[in-house]
């Protein structure tokens, strides 16, 4: 029954097998989505999903998983992905052209070098399908980032130019001039101060405006609000304490368009971490202060200060 085919994306499995201590669960490697394993329950449900937003799925899937790292697939998974799934649903074409373009540098290592792209692959890009693909490739060829595109009913060949070299390195520069820092947290009264009275001057130290959704009137609709905040911002702090899943998804989403994540967690709440983001140098802060001083130090480190 779940041997064959992926309940997610329809694909002819490369293997499935259970678990020898668990005999409802399932570890998979599918061609499309890449390794996970599932419970049997989620595999039930998510063959009731189809379209764009299981495409969307299957391409949230592949970026996150890997057969080191694999992602556990739940019934609080098959819940969740109307919400995992919405920011993907948001990016622009742009975005999803530099999508493209940063997972060809990652592969050509080098101008001029051929590369190829299984049509199987194309969903990783949060593309809905091959014609949206193909119109990518054009542009791309068009502005000269590659070179000599040629198609088969399973993959692409082409190179990758100088030109295209030199647009990755502009990419990695992405809001280099931004002085926003957008803060992903829980918003539970006892956590504001840390907010107003440690992550805000802490961010100011380092020349940047620490903001978080509730922090300025808007009348844009929430979500709205968040896709387009993280879009201006220089990076993303990412606070897990109390696991929230929302902080999962804005990360999530300011990784997939390019924007730096720092990612941290009060050391009670860290057994509660996702074990697919438990790989990502988390800051484990004791209390405030702590807190304050581990984040001025990897902004310092890790994020280009512009003042």
């Amino acid at each position: 029954m779940y041997k064959d085919t992926c309940k997610i994306c329809d694909s002819q499995l490369i293997n499935c097998s259970s678990f020898p201590d668990k005999p409802y669960s399932y570890q998979v490697d599918c061609p499309r989505c890449g390794h996970y394993h599932a419970d049997r329950k989620f595999l039930d449900d998510v063959s009731e999903y189809a379209g764009e937003d299981i495409k969307l799925f299957s391409g949230y899937i592949r970026n996150t998983s890997s057969e080191e790292n694999p992602v556990y697939l739940t019934v609080q998974t098959y819940k969740d992905i109307p919400e995992i799934i919405f920011p993907y649903k948001r990016l622009t074409v742009p975005q999803r052209i530099n999508n493209l373009i940063k997972f060809i540098y990652e592969r050509a290592e080098k101008p001029y070098k051929q590369i190829l792209i299984q049509e199987n692959e194309i969903y990783r890009f949060y593309i809905q399908s091959i014609q949206d693909y193909y119109m990518l490739i054009n542009y791309l060829t068009v502005k000269g980032y590659i070179r000599n595109p040629e198609h088969t009913s399973a993959q692409s060949v082409f190179w990758l130019t100088v030109e295209g070299w030199e647009k990755y390195e502009s990419l990695k520069e992405i809001n280099i001039n931004s002085k926003i820092a957008f803060v992903a947290m829980s918003f539970d009264p006892n956590l504001k101060s840390l907010f107003t009275d440690f992550i805000q001057p802490a961010c100011k130290e380092c020349g940047f405006d620490a903001e978080r959704v509730d922090s300025r009137e808007h009348n844009e609709k929430i979500c709205d609000r968040i896709i387009a905040k993280i879009n201006e911002s220089r990076f993303v702090i990412a606070d897990f304490t109390h696991n929230k899943h929302g902080v999962y998804f804005e990360a999530g989403y300011a990784m997939g368009v390019g924007i730096p994540v720092i990612w941290t967690c009060l050391e009670t709440s860290k057994e509660e971490l996702h074990f697919d983001t438990r790989q990502y140098n988390h800051i484990i802060w004791k209390d405030e202060n702590d807190f304050k001083e581990q984040l001025i130090s990897r902004i310092k480190a890790t994020i280009s200060v512009k003042k």
